[in-house]
């Protein structure tokens, strides 16, 4: 017989006489019994950001006439922009263009397409981030002399959503209590966490601008409302 064999029985012999009465079954490993739930916290922040889009568009049978025109233009809506308070940061050119128009004449009985005038645009981009003054800026705008204009989307301000600590206990709590009822319902109790993940999401009220109420230039009545800010977390307990 080989050496580690005999040895491997001898030791087995006198674990068995040494230790007669162990509950060797305590030395499985198990795998702990577990339960996942899913909860969420939430709460209201007041809406200060507010977005407008605002274009200019110049038709014009010259092509360089087209583009001067918006661009003067244009540049005397981004200079009142800044004079009512909006720092360059938060003024952004969103679009660019220049097209001929394709209209459509009859030559001998015929309909066929030509090249007709030009069409310039210029659009931009305006956060306000004072959204009190949202319907001064509507005023503004409308009498500016832009012929596109949409907004104001609001938002809640990044800064003051950040810090979710407190949603996401009142989440872990809530999700411990719904723990707790689904195992006491089975006869067992939650012991310790055995892992947490999180997610969290901002939503918001986006009151639209009026072109038609604001037509004399008056600020239109504008309402910020509020952006629902909440964490959610899925977590997995022990139970026994």
């Amino acid at each position: 017989m080989k050496p580690w064999i005999l040895w491997s029985v001898v030791a087995a012999v006198f674990t068995l006489v040494v230790f007669p009465h162990a509950d060797w079954g305590l030395l499985t490993l198990k795998t702990p019994q577990t339960i996942t739930v899913t909860a969420s916290a939430q709460r209201e922040q007041a809406n200060e950001i507010a977005q407008f889009y605002g274009g200019v568009t110049a038709v014009n049978t010259d092509k360089e006439k087209a583009v001067t025109e918006v661009n003067a233009k244009m540049d005397e809506v981004i200079t009142k922009v800044k004079q009512f308070g909006i720092e360059a940061k938060d003024i952004k050119t969103q679009s660019v263009s220049v097209y001929q128009d394709q209209e459509q004449v009859t030559v001998e009985g015929r309909q066929r397409f030509e090249p007709g005038s030009w069409r310039a645009n210029n659009s931009i981009q305006i956060k306000l981030r004072n959204g009190d003054r949202a319907s001064d800026l509507v005023g503004l705008l409308s009498s500016s002399g832009l012929t596109d204009i949409s907004g104001p989307n609001f938002m809640a301000d990044p800064d003051a959503t950040a810090d979710t600590t407190d949603l996401l206990q009142q989440a872990v709590e809530k999700a411990r209590a719904k723990a707790e009822q689904v195992a006491a319902a089975n006869g067992m109790r939650v012991r310790r966490v055995i892992n947490i993940s999180e997610g969290g999401s901002t939503g918001g009220i986006y009151p639209m601008f009026d072109m038609a109420r604001s037509a004399s230039g008056g600020g239109a009545p504008i309402e910020a409302g509020t952006s629902t800010v909440y964490s959610s977390v899925s977590v997995t307990f022990e139970i026994r």
